[in-house]
């Protein structure tokens, strides 16, 4: 059967190129090196009749108790963000096993700068950056953002670009990590844990806005946690909204829901599209 169809083009197409190395680390005494990778996803522009518009950027940082991670395996939830006239950079960190803390911060920054770099490469906008991770993720979403007035952090490449972020999504982060206490056949604690630093004491008024995500049964990490960011960042008049999600444990389905996602959109155009 022979049919004619007219349909109206409502959402970009999503392209993803997943093995874009930012960096070199170096490993084994010294005498070898690994790459550091992000992955891209943003609507196409190759073709004549695809749109042209360069897309405000969102950086997606992936947990994993900082023992491990993977930048690909939250995509498939990303896709709503680069569906909703966003592009969508998910950067690897360093992980506790192969080198200790800052690495996983500088690794990240160094990331956001080498956006900032190649924008014209990728033809997406990084005028203005939103960081938005989950878990260990979340924690380095507070700690880059609260950390973007101070250069203590940004070592490697690029460094005539910034790595301030203008907005930030933390889901349930651990914010002082020294007081979460976790099920060690659940969640491998690194060893210098008491070294990473408390997003709190970044805290200024020059902080950009948070919007913070936490289940209210997260039995990994407390949402007391996100209620101490909540209140730090409150008293040094940082604009901010906390979310507490009623019967969520950590990490599950309700944080990525189309009203949880959608609360976000609204939240990233006003920062990052919004002059």
């Amino acid at each position: 059967m022979k049919h004619s169809i007219k349909i109206e083009k409502k959402e970009p197409l999503l392209v993803l190129n997943s093995g874009i190395v930012y960096a070199q680390r170096k490993y084994w005494c010294g005498s070898a090196t690994y790459p550091l990778k992000l992955s891209l996803l943003m609507p196409r522009t190759f073709f004549p009749y695809d749109e042209k518009a360069k897309y405000p950027l969102l950086v997606w940082i992936c947990g994993g108790g900082f023992t491990e991670m993977n930048r690909d395996v939250w995509m498939p939830e990303l896709a709503y963000f680069a569906k909703h006239g966003f592009a969508v950079a998910s950067v690897e960190y360093t992980t506790a096993q192969r080198d200790s803390w800052p690495q996983q911060l500088i690794d990240i920054k160094e990331a956001i700068r080498w956006l900032r770099a190649h924008e014209e490469e990728y033809a997406y906008d990084a005028g203005k950056i939103g960081v938005m991770g989950e878990s260990a993720g979340g924690y380095f979403t507070a700690a880059v953002a609260a950390s973007g007035e101070t250069r203590e952090f940004d070592l490697g490449e690029n460094l005539e670009k910034s790595s301030a972020v203008q907005a930030a999504v933390p889901f349930y982060p651990p914010i002082n990590v020294r007081e979460v206490e976790v099920d060690p056949e659940v969640v491998v604690v690194p060893r210098d844990m008491e070294r990473y630093l408390d997003p709190r004491d970044y805290i200024t008024d020059k902080t950009p806005p948070f919007l913070i995500f936490h289940g209210m049964l997260d039995s990994q990490v407390p949402y007391e946690q996100g209620e101490k960011l909540y209140e730090a960042l409150k008293k040094a008049g940082v604009e901010s909204d906390l979310y507490l999600v009623e019967g969520a444990e950590h990490a599950e389905g309700q944080f990525y829901q189309e009203e949880t996602k959608a609360i976000i959109v609204r939240f990233l155009e006003k920062h990052l599209k919004q002059q």
